[in-house]
């Protein structure tokens, strides 16, 4: 196998000697050729669905090069090209997109390379840790701190753990994870609202009977009563000269931001003083 042997050339492992290595040069082979039809179809490494899957495949290629002691960098540049070679015959498709197809791998290739620079020294002083503590175990926070700051997928830090003898606290790991997720599913929502309080809009909608009816499909201007104002996400009586508000409208012509569509902006103006009905006027800005 041409992609096998050119991967034995390159860290001067020799096929046969030692299973270990050609587990290695096996995994090499087989990732390179999926890795190499994978971008030919229009993939590119990514952290979900098959994006994720493609990266793993690079990524586990590229480490274990490492390990059968491939240190430089383009050594994925040259198997790929092996690849295309071996296979372009039947898949001249391959031929046509060779430049993409290195581009796309290379990237990768000098990502990953610097990500595995400082990652394994991290993972290697919490081994010693662990060790040294005598747990068999790589504490979850390790593990996340791993995958979080460095980039390390958990899948990666489970085998290179078990390569050292060690296992690795997936509970602990999933359990910051989910953590995180929650985290950022809040900050999401809260940017959504602009941190306000629901409940406070809830209440405040109360007295417009439940809810704002937007009259903008017909219309561009109109009378509203006004429901109230909010300051800082707060309910407020009042609001001095210069103060940034969110008013609430009984009815509105504005339409509100939303699948991918620009908010309107308009103005509005008072009648007469605040609890009195006001004229409502917005100006198209959708995409």
């Amino acid at each position: 196998m041409a992609r096998l042997d050119r991967a034995a050339g390159l860290t001067g492992a020799r096929y046969g000697r030692d299973h270990r290595a050609d587990v290695s040069l096996r995994v090499i082979a087989d990732h390179v050729r999926s890795g190499t039809m994978m971008v030919a179809d229009g993939i590119r490494p990514g952290n979900e669905g098959r994006g994720y899957v493609l990266r793993r495949i690079l990524r586990r290629s590229i480490r274990n090069l490492r390990l059968l002691g491939g240190q430089d960098a383009g050594l994925m540049h040259e198997l790929t090209a092996v690849a295309v070679a071996a296979m372009g015959e039947q898949y001249p498709e391959l031929v046509r997109t060779a430049a993409n197809i290195h581009a796309v791998i290379d990237a990768e290739e000098e990502s990953f390379l610097q990500t595995l620079r400082t990652g394994t020294a991290i993972f290697d002083t919490a081994v010693a840790e662990t060790k040294g503590s005598g747990r068999s175990a790589l504490a979850g926070d390790q593990a996340f701190k791993l995958h979080d700051t460095y980039g390390f997928p958990i899948d990666l830090t489970l085998e290179m753990a078990a390569e050292q003898g060690l296992q690795v606290d997936e509970t602990g790991f999933r359990r910051l994870m989910q953590e995180q997720r929650d985290r950022a599913k809040k900050d999401a929502r809260d940017k959504k609202t602009g941190n306000l309080d629901v409940s406070v809009l809830d209440s405040l909608l109360t007295g417009a009977g439940g809810r704002v009816d937007f009259t903008g499909y017909t219309d561009v201007t109109g009378e509203a009563r006004l429901v109230g104002l909010l300051i800082n996400g707060a309910s407020a009586q009042a609001a001095g000269e210069g103060a940034e508000v969110e008013v609430v409208l009984d009815r509105t012509p504005f339409y509100a931001e939303g699948g991918g569509q620009l908010a309107d902006h308009g103005v509005i103006r008072f009648a007469t003083a605040p609890s009195s009905r006001s004229t409502t006027s917005s100006r198209r800005c959708r995409d």
